[in-house]
């Protein structure tokens, strides 16, 4: 009886165990489930930003690919419709700025240079409305550096007028696992910065309120310093140090009786070896804990404890990167976070060329296969550049010596992949200590209406107003817009309502369209009345100053580099082709002896076209005048100056540089042709001959030295058409008007020269590239391959191939390799 009595108990006591785990399970994982269905909601956006280099010529092109990824998740996000690129100044002022179309995943392009910026420092800015509202030093910026070596007032720096207070020492203490628990080894990374937020390395000491010593230490490159010590809880602790001249004392953190702490005592391959402590308040052998390990958006392990207690967790089904250890209690509530780095490779990439060195304008096939880290293919969207090495190192030495953690604490894990064969283990875990917690108020994340603040109508239609002198407004006026760029006509009008608006739709990625603006009544005839455009506004903000301490930190170590690497000796073999500019002064002759408005004239020798010259020619029929002038002429089609036999493929891309109204007209603006019906069909013309000679004030040829100024691109001359409209952004009288409307920015072709073609290839014009070849959508198959196909130019160097983007498991790719030129 007795027998069957303890069996009896102890079956009890094994089946209660059974449930208790079975309980402890199931509430495990619908915590775990609450809990990442809660991260996953959270509407936060980061941007990557990826350029073909660092370092440019005035003139050139900068190429960019952006993606916009949810924050935490690293994957494409959508819920934006516009992102903003700026490139600024210095002193923070915009020089260009592109809106792209996120929504539909159009984020790649290309800002030009203007040929007369000043050398110097700049950045590019990349954004979106629910950046700027919800967490602005989430900006993307990225510094590059623009040699002017066209003029030679433009060759000093140009130097920011704002500063920042540099003397003031900012020091911050990170506790392990967000607290100090007394009564057991505790530790943590104390921070030390300048007031411009750039590291100071300092050393110091660790003393009690009673000025007795506990510990030293010292702060690495990074500005950090990891402390160990025994805290008691009735005292406080201060950190001393000498920076400057001058004594800093930081308090560090108080006794908090309700604290509970995650700490890792160890770190090997395959474990993370990790403890729980409890302060006495909340101290018990039954008080439950409950642990998550936190990938990106994915949980790798969880587990549950009582007391205090010490825990090995498998890192086998963790992805490299940075992982979150959260500690829960019962309710939910974050006790404790600690960020880890898992040193692994997510991907493997190689990149085979078909051959290992390339004479002049030479083909080069490149092999791409990438795999994830078990060896499967992977599928990966891919921005590909190639670069004279020559620039490339003037472009690595941008972040020489200044290679800083992103401001933007949701960049760090993509950053640190890359970069992470730069720094100690314990330097690394230094950086994952020294963090602010992220998830303590999760359960506030809970998606909530997000409602983004995009303007999509002015960008996807020409609204405005048609008035009278006084300004009252003027209904059943028939509007009328026909485009004067670009290959594909358009024509769109609308009858004003009875407040004098109206509203066209706009042709979808006609980026840097041009539109003549007519107003008729509705017996189809011109009358003089104001059009008044609105126009799409350009977010306005100061950039953060969390994200300026890169920028000035990368511009004191790159002005070292640049003397280091004879940059000048560089740019000047790169830029040979340029042309010294020659100012000359003379006499602007007044409009009644010249017939136009001599005081848009760029140069005294330039040939002019006024209206008396071009009144000759019909509608229809404007660009024929440019035949009037000496050395312009037709080839193959094209317009060509003086024979204008270019470095490209023969065709549009050697026509002149177009000018309208002080706009500078991209060659594929103007209807460049992408097939063979094009080729026999001159942009410029087709162009010129949608105006007729009343909308012309003169037109001004710039030919050989005097198309100098505009650089590179005034290579093959520059032709400048000067309307009888003014600014586009005013309100003017008359019945028509000249605007460029905002839209969304259409990616211009990459275009390289053909050398396929023999004729091409034995042209003795010039190869002047820099950028050999760019291509920002670049996507693997299936089976985790792609392949490119590009021409090498005529200078005997190397070639650096760089290849960025993101694959679809989040993971940020970069590799490169170097091609050898004969």
């Amino acid at each position: 009886m007795k027998i069957l009595s303890l069996y009896l108990w102890m079956t009890f006591l094994t089946i209660s165990a059974v449930s208790a785990q079975n309980n402890t399970a199931a509430t495990v994982d619908n915590f775990a489930g609450e809990f990442i269905t809660s991260i996953r909601n959270r509407n936060t956006e980061k941007i990557i930003l990826q350029t073909d280099r660092n370092v440019y010529i005035a003139g050139e092109k900068i190429w960019f690919k952006a993606f916009l990824l949810h924050a935490l998740s690293n994957r494409v996000d959508t819920a934006s419709k516009n992102l903003f690129i700026d490139l600024v100044d210095g002193n923070d002022a915009v020089i260009k700025q592109q809106v792209l179309n996120a929504s539909h995943l159009f984020t790649s392009g290309a800002i030009q240079l203007n040929d007369s910026m000043p050398t110097g420092y700049y950045w590019l800015r990349s954004y979106t409305q629910h950046i700027l509202q919800a967490d602005s030093d989430a900006i993307c910026t990225q510094l590059v550096y623009i040699k002017n070596i066209s003029y030679a007032e433009n060759n000093l720096p140009l130097k920011p007028t704002k500063k920042f207070i540099t003397s003031r020492v900012i020091v911050h203490f990170y506790a392990e696992g967000g607290t100090m628990v007394t009564g057991t080894i505790s530790s943590g990374v104390l921070q030390v910065s300048a007031g411009d937020g750039n590291p100071l390395q300092a050393q110091g000491v660790i003393k009690d309120e009673r000025d007795s010593l506990i510990t030293s230490f010292v702060t690495n490159k990074l500005g950090l310093a990891k402390i160990s010590y025994y805290p008691a809880w009735f005292k406080k602790y201060f950190a001393v140090m000498q920076v400057n001249g001058k004594e800093v004392r930081y308090p560090l953190d108080a006794y908090n009786p309700f604290a509970a702490r995650l700490s890792v005592t160890g770190q090997t391959g395959g474990t993370i070896q990790a403890s729980v402590a409890l302060e006495d308040s909340l101290y018990s052998s039954r008080f439950t804990t409950y642990i998550l390990a936190l990938n990106r958006d994915s949980i790798c392990f969880a587990g549950v404890g009582q007391g205090m207690y010490n825990i090995n967790i498998p890192v086998t089904d963790f992805p490299g990167g940075t992982a979150v250890l959260l500690l829960f209690d019962a309710k939910g509530t974050v006790l404790s976070e600690r960020e880890i780095f898992i040193n692994k490779d997510n991907y493997n990439i190689d990149i085979t060329p078909a051959k290992l060195k390339y004479g002049a304008r030479d083909n080069v096939q490149l092999a791409i296969n990438i795999k994830d880290a078990a060896g499967k293919p992977l599928v990966a969207s891919l921005s590909v550049s190639v670069q004279d090495s020559r620039l490339m190192v003037l472009s690595d030495n941008i972040n020489a010596d200044a290679l800083l953690p992103p401001a933007d604490a949701g960049k760090t894990d993509d950053w640190l992949m890359q970069h992470k064969s730069l720094f100690s283990a314990a330097d690394i875990d230094m950086m994952m200590m020294a963090k602010p917690p992220a998830f303590h108020n999760w359960r506030l994340n809970m998606r909530q209406d997000d409602i983004r603040a995009d303007d999509t109508e002015l960008l996807m239609n020409l609204e405005g107003k048609v008035v009278n002198r006084r300004q009252q407004p003027l209904p059943e006026k028939v509007v009328t817009a026909i485009s004067v760029t670009g290959r594909d006509p358009y024509l769109a009008l609308d009858t004003t309502d009875g407040t004098g608006n109206f509203k066209l739709p706009l042709p979808i990625y006609r980026d840097s369209l041009v539109l003549k603006i007519e107003v008729k009544n509705k017996h189809d005839r011109n009358e003089d009345d104001n059009i008044q455009v609105n126009y799409f506004k350009f977010p306005q903000f100061s950039t953060p100053v969390a994200l300026k301490r890169h920028y000035f930190q990368q511009q004191e170590s790159f002005v070292k580099n640049l003397n280091r690497y004879h940059t000048d000796t560089v740019f000047a073999g790169i830029g040979k082709e340029w042309l010294t500019p020659v100012i000359v002064k003379t006499y602007v002759k007044p409009k009644a002896l010249t017939g136009y408005d001599e005081s848009k004239r760029v140069n005294s020798f330039s040939f002019i076209l006024n209206q008396e010259k071009l009144k000759q020619y019909g509608a229809g029929s404007i660009g024929n005048a440019l035949l009037m002038i000496p050395g312009i002429s037709y080839k193959q089609g094209q317009l060509a100056m003086y024979g204008g036999d270019g470095w490209m493929d023969s065709t549009h891309l050697s026509e002149p540089l177009l000018v309208l109204d002080g706009v500078r007209m991209p060659k594929n603006m103007l209807g460049a042709g992408d097939t063979a019906s094009t080729l026999h069909e001159s942009p410029t013309m087709a162009f010129l001959n949608a105006f007729t000679y009343q909308d012309i004030d003169f037109i001004e040829v710039l030919r050989g030295p005097e198309a100098s100024i505009y650089g590179a691109d005034g290579g093959d001359g520059v032709i400048l058409v000067n309307t009888k409209t003014h600014q586009a952004d005013e309100s003017l009288a008359g019945a028509y008007k000249i605007i460029k409307p905002v839209t969304y920015n259409l990616p211009p072709k990459f275009v390289m020269p053909d050398y396929f073609l023999k004729q091409v290839k034995n042209s003795k014009a010039p190869d002047p590239r820099t950028t050999i070849y760019w291509n920002a959508n670049v996507v693997t198959g299936a089976d985790g391959i792609a392949s490119v196909n590009f021409f090498t130019a005529d200078d005997a160097t190397t070639y650096t191939v760089t290849i960025t983007g993101l694959t679809a498991n989040g993971d940020f790719v970069y590799k490169r390799i170097t091609l050898n030129r004969k």
